[in-house]
């Protein structure tokens, strides 16, 4: 949970499945410029990024257009997804 975690800091924290079992670890950081830093496993970005994406059209069902998501893996090699 990020909601009271302070600007510029971070927070390692869990993926997890409808049942609450964990499907993967990363790290989160919430920066003073109103965004968040994930840092996911390499081996699970794909997956990851699938799983971000489903939560958060079910969160946010009307995104704002051209926001993105980076997600970063430890390879830095990062992958973005871009709402329309």
């Amino acid at each position: 949970m990020v909601v009271g975690l302070k600007d510029n800091t971070g927070t390692l924290t869990v993926f997890t499945n409808e049942a609450g079992g964990i499907l993967d670890d990363l790290i989160v950081n919430k920066t003073s410029d109103d965004y968040l830093y994930v840092v996911s496993n390499a081996g699970c970005r794909d997956g990851d990024l699938k799983l971000l994406q489903v939560r958060l059209t079910a969160l946010l069902p009307n995104p704002v257009p051209n926001s993105h998501l980076t997600l970063c893996t430890p390879l830095n090699n990062p992958l973005q997804l871009t709402t329309q």
